[in-house]
């Protein structure tokens, strides 16, 4: 299996979401696809993000990132990742700290949909 190269001219994000066992894993990943779309329309996110892609763990997503050491089976315990693209640090930072990005991440976060206070969740901490 050959490893995928990675532009060294850009900024480079992972966030990994831990599906809560409360929530069926399709409800998760409408709400997370939803939660990116409302942010890729901000003009902040627009001008900076060059590439945003989700990824729906599945039987293939295990094999590409067993390598990693980190594969569960998506019955065990299911997971989105999402990455993100900038041209630098700086690209990011500013979507991090503009004030409708931080107003979308606190709603997400009040309903439930992103909760970094538990071990079963990582990522998507702002």
């Amino acid at each position: 299996m050959s490893t995928p190269s990675v532009p060294k001219d850009r900024f480079h994000i992972m966030g990994i979401y831990m599906v809560p066992p409360q929530l069926p894993k399709k409800a998760s990943e409408d709400k997370i696809a939803a939660l990116i779309d409302e942010l890729l329309l901000l003009p902040v996110v627009e001008g900076n993000a060059l590439k945003v892609e989700m990824i729906v763990q599945n039987d293939l997503s295990n094999e590409h990132v067993k390598p990693t050491g980190y594969a569960p089976t998506p019955a065990e315990d299911p997971v989105i990742i999402v990455t993100l693209q900038t041209e630098t640090p700086d690209h990011f930072m500013a979507m991090v700290e503009d004030p409708a990005v931080q107003k979308v991440v606190a709603s997400a976060k009040e309903s439930g949909l992103l909760d970094a206070s538990t071990p079963r969740r990582t990522g998507f901490t702002m």
